[in-house]
């Protein structure tokens, strides 16, 4: 996003027009709005002060509009920051910094239609600006449009070509479509460009693992936690590679790593579990699938893999009722039925 750092420009201006104008609490406001480096609130007081006093020039109440909207952005405040910068283009429709930005307002909130209809008219006013290009990509990316997506990101690599994130976006996008080689292709020059960049070790261990070449994806997974020793989704991605060479017991250590960062990621339980399973400590697994449950009662993945360990357990009985939560929660399951038929008829049970 953009910043207006114009607080100089504009206090030189308002002391031009009057020398007295410029009092001690209209300077605060003035400095509070325009600083880079005043805090959120004080941005959101210091532009609503200027906004209200009646005194400001329309160009003055525009950038006044969109720091304050730039402020509620950074805060998380989607809504507030979207009418702003909607009242920003009502008195400057040309500039396209306050369109992108409102696109990223728009995509925060997944209105992507929205979003991208924002970045279009960024575009029209600069095409020369790689930001839009790159923001318009990503929502196309969480709208499942992987093509638009990858010729946004290649247009904004063609605007900065030493920029590394359009480079793993595109990697992401070409991922998607299952294109492995070019995505790694992607995320190899988004290191180059920038070593200390954690995604795309993240994300070319990913890509690595489906190639089934563990080895490199760990390689990826080692160096993206070394970054950055708090993020989750490498641990878990190591974790599953592990169990994809058959290290269960480094699977396991990488998933609790997951829910000591994250207690309520139902995932990592499933996993875990899994690892537990093939290790055949079931009861270790039917912990973990319970837990799972308890997070998300609609689990299907936990019912069946508890089901599973059940059945391991020679506990019949019990590891029917689980098949049968499991298909009635998701199709994906059918296959069990015939399966928990065979079941009934080791215990005796009628096969409803």
């Amino acid at each position: 996003m953009w910043f207006y750092p114009s607080f100089r420009t504009l206090v030189t201006s308002l002391a031009l027009i009057s020398p007295g104008i410029a009092s001690a609490q209209q300077y605060q406001d003035w400095t509070w709005c325009y600083e880079p480096d005043s805090t959120r609130d004080q941005t959101i007081a210091g532009c609503t002060a200027l906004i209200l006093s009646g005194r400001e020039s329309k160009d003055h109440l525009a950038l006044e509009f969109y720091n304050r909207a730039y402020a509620h952005h950074a805060m998380g405040n989607y809504d507030y920051a979207i009418a702003d910068y909607d009242q920003a283009t009502r008195l400057n429709p040309k500039d396209a910094p306050t369109y992108n930005n409102r696109g990223n307002a728009y995509s925060k909130k997944g209105d992507y239609e929205h979003a991208i209809a924002d970045y279009d008219q960024a575009i029209g006013l600069n095409p020369e600006a790689p930001s839009p290009y790159n923001n318009r990509g990503n929502a196309y990316y969480r709208k499942g449009d992987y093509g638009r997506a990858v010729a946004d990101y290649s247009q904004a690599i063609g605007l900065n070509p030493k920029d590394a994130s359009p480079y793993n976006n595109r990697g992401l996008a070409y991922h998607a479509k299952g294109d492995l080689d070019r995505a790694i292709a992607d995320y190899d020059q988004a290191i180059r460009l920038d070593p200390k960049f954690v995604y795309p070790y993240k994300n070319r261990g990913r890509a690595h693992q489906e190639k089934g070449d563990y080895e490199h994806a760990i390689t990826d997974y080692d160096r993206a936690v070394q970054l950055d020793p708090e993020y989750l989704m490498a641990y878990e991605g190591r974790g599953e590679a592990y169990h994809g060479q058959g290290d269960y017991d480094r699977a396991i250590a990488d998933f609790e790593q997951v829910i000591g960062l994250d207690p309520k990621y139902v995932m990592a339980y499933n996993n875990r579990a899994l690892a537990y399973y093939a290790k055949g400590n079931f009861d270790h697994a039917i912990v973990d699938y319970d837990q799972s449950i308890k997070l998300d009662p609609k689990n299907a993945t936990a019912f069946n893999g508890r089901g599973s360990a059940y059945e391991a357990k020679g506990d019949h009985e019990r590891a029917i009722a689980d098949y049968d939560q499991a298909i009635w929660l998701s199709s994906e399951y059918s296959y069990r039925s015939r399966h928990r038929k065979l079941l009934c008829g080791l215990t005796g049970k009628v096969a409803g």
